[in-house]
């Protein structure tokens, strides 16, 4: 809010989070995706899954449109984020939560 008082919301994109992430030291950023990727990472889909975390993210937390992103149906991605909560027992659609499992996959993918 400090940067524009008069916007409320802001675009994952405008806020150059990955840049910020780029910033920070390459240990601090292996060891943050380590503990909040635990039970993703070693898997095989875990491509797909980081995509997923990203495009959730990115998209807003909004269902039609990270399908839209990611071109599967709206299915195939409730499927994707109950797997994600499955397996990393947290919960994908409280945004806290999201926003930093999205920096943790950004932080991976460096």
């Amino acid at each position: 809010m400090r940067l524009e008082p008069e916007r409320r919301v802001f675009a994952v994109a405008e806020l150059r989070v990955p840049q910020l992430v780029a910033m920070a030291v390459r240990q601090e950023r292996a060891r943050c995706a380590e503990a909040l990727l635990s039970g993703l990472h070693e898997r095989e889909d875990w491509p797909v899954l980081r995509e997923t975390l990203v495009a959730w993210a990115e998209c807003g937390f909004q269902l039609v449109g990270t399908a839209r992103r990611l071109a599967v149906h709206r299915n195939t991605l409730l499927y994707r984020l109950a797997k994600i909560e499955e397996l990393s027992t947290r919960d994908v659609r409280d945004p806290r939560t999201a926003m930093a499992l999205y920096l943790a996959c950004l932080a991976d993918a460096l």
